[in-house]
């Protein structure tokens, strides 16, 4: 009984602490290369819209194409 009441509590520091770093590691890497949550989820007007100005720049730049 002592020993299962160890290896809980063994458990259940070392799965605290790996939380606590993987929490830590994530939020320093988010911090150091400045990446924004609101880029993370995607905002899916802005995607939409950057989508249709590639679109438009590829034709502009396929006519300019076939004018030289």
């Amino acid at each position: 009984m002592v020993l299962g009441f160890i290896l809980y509590e063994a458990f259940d520091i070392v799965y605290n602490l790996s939380s606590l770093v993987f929490g830590g590691g994530k939020y320093f890497y988010r911090w150091y290369y400045g990446i924004d949550e609101a880029i993370e989820r995607g905002n899916e007007k802005e995607i939409e819209m950057l989508m249709k100005r590639i679109e438009i720049l590829e034709k502009n730049l396929l006519l300019k194409d076939k004018e030289n």
